[in-house]
């Protein structure tokens, strides 16, 4: 869930910034048995790794999609509604943190896969990596 929320650290235009919970979605097509899915950025160490080597590179976002995709789809309602949030907020008198409540309720369902039973019945993933631009070799 951390790599999903929150500021996420991407390179635009060669300058470091920030994107928020899935702000930079796109769709990207996998091919089968995936087809085009929605994919959100995500944090992960490739954006500060890779201008340490490559100091000119204009563009880094490591986006990521979860299989079955009601997973993130599930996690990018909860997100938007507030329920991954780690700000306290007051409910009926009592501070409750929006995350801490979410992760508990999520925790009763068990396993969790049963939400999602009607989706592939095994784990899939897959990956891609695009690379565009010049690199002048020395």
């Amino acid at each position: 869930m951390e790599n999903f929320i929150g500021d996420i650290p991407v390179i635009k235009n060669g300058k470091r910034d920030v994107e928020r919970d899935f702000e930079g979605e796109v769709y990207y097509d996998f091919g089968e048995p995936f087809g085009v899915v929605p994919v959100s950025s995500i944090g992960h160490p490739e954006t500060f790794s890779l201008p340490r080597v490559l100091p000119n590179i204009q563009n880094i976002s490591i986006k990521l999609a979860l299989y079955p995709i009601e997973i993130q789809r599930t996690l990018k309602t909860l997100t938007l509604t507030g329920l991954t949030s780690t700000e306290p907020i007051e409910v009926n008198g009592q501070t409750v943190v929006p995350r801490d409540v979410t992760l508990t309720l999520l925790d009763k369902v068990t396993p969790r896969t049963e939400l999602f039973e009607n989706e592939h019945p095994e784990p899939l993933s897959s990956s891609a990596i695009e690379i565009r631009g010049k690199k002048r070799w020395q």
